[in-house]
Order: structure tokens, then sequence, then C-alpha cells
């Protein structure tokens, strides 16, 4: 059971001590957090330990090649801590799959839904993306499939969020689990975006999180 994006008027013994509840209770069996920062996942597990209650074994963050924030504080934190990390949006609202090839279209959730969701897809996000699905063919591979494969391959990851639409879509997403990206791919992407770095915000729904248009 993660909670998702944590409140910081709230203290975390506050947030620990509930959610050791539902474990003692037998409502739930393990706790994570999600979209939160490395300062507050590392002082999470610091606080059950001292405490003596249940602690988190995973944090749930967004993370593709547009938004590479959490390798700077956030998945160093999980790995000294023994904290998994799932990655949610690893297509970046699909732009790394090359679905704004041929522009904006009506039907995206983007368009669909509006606030949030449209401000992630950015100019510049569409350009890198576009960038990144013609190198995935470059190499022979589907650009969905290779960003699933890119998110997988990078260190402290444990595992990505696939939201498929179709059984197609399910089918073409699994092999990525197995695929290694050839050494080009990857430092290619490097090149688009630095690691670290941000092209598009997706942590626009966090409120401890300044961020602005990129």
């Amino acid at each position: 059971y993660q909670s998702h994006r944590p409140d910081m008027n709230v203290p975390i013994e506050e947030t620990l001590r509930a959610l050791d509840d539902l474990v003692r209770a037998g409502k739930v069996r393990y706790i994570g957090s999600s979209t939160a920062p490395g300062w507050h996942v590392a002082t999470s597990v610091m606080t059950s330990e001292r405490l003596g209650i249940a602690r988190i074994v995973s944090e749930q963050s967004p993370y593709n090649l547009l938004d590479r924030r959490i390798e700077n504080e956030l998945v160093p934190a999980c790995q000294a801590h023994g904290v998994g990390v799932i990655c949610w949006s690893p297509l970046a609202m699909g732009m790394l799959a090359g679905r704004y090839e041929q522009g904006r279209s009506d039907d995206t959730r983007a368009a669909v839904r509006g606030g949030i969701y449209a401000e992630r897809v950015t100019d510049a996000g569409i350009r890198v993306g576009n960038a990144f699905a013609a190198l995935a063919r470059e190499h022979g591979l589907e650009p969905a499939q290779a960003a699933y494969a890119w998110v997988i391959a990078q260190p402290g990851i444990t595992a990505a969020i696939i939201g498929p639409k179709t059984i197609a879509q399910v089918a073409s997403a699994l092999p990525a689990a197995q695929l290694a990206l050839p050494a080009e791919l990857l430092a290619g992407a490097d090149e688009l975006v630095t690691p670290g770095s941000v092209v598009a915000s997706f942590f626009n729904s966090a409120t401890w999180m300044r961020w602005k248009h990129v």
C-alpha cells in the first residue's frame, strides 16, 4: 500500500504509524511511498527503524528519459536504504513512443484531460521524444519497447509501470523486460537528455516540487 504525494505538513511519524496499524491488522503486507523526494524516503526509513514499526519497501516515482531528476538524489537514497523504485510514465505520455511525430493529437490524455497532463507535454519534450523514437528505429526497435527497456536498464530501478489500452500494446510491452539495449543507443539517449536533467516535468503534481515549464 503506497501513500501518494506526501503532505509536508503532516509529520512522517504520524503517517507511518497509521500505515503500521494497517500492517499489524493484516490488511496490508507491505507499505511504500509515491512521488516523494529523496530526503523524505531516507527520513521515513530511519523513522521506522527508530520506532520499530513497518518501513517502506518501495517508492513509486515518475521517471523516463525526459525527466531524469530522480537519478540525482532519490535513486541513490533508495539504493542506500534498500528501497525498490517503481517508475510511472516510462513513455512520457507517449512522447517517447513517437505518439507526436505527426504533431499534437486530439485523442491523447493531454488533449482530453488537459491540466497537469497537458503541462507535461512540451514542445521540447516532443522534439526530444521524436529524436529518441528515431534512434530506437535505427537500432531495429519499437520506440515504446526501447523506452521501457531504457528505464529498466537504469541503476536502482526495480520496475516500470505500463499503461496499455489494448492487448496488442501489452504484447508489445512485455518483451522489454528481457531487452538488452545496445550501448550506442544508451549513449545516444544520454546525449539527448543529460543524466539527472529534465526536458519535460513529470513532477508537476507534487506540491513539494518547485518546477516550471521547460
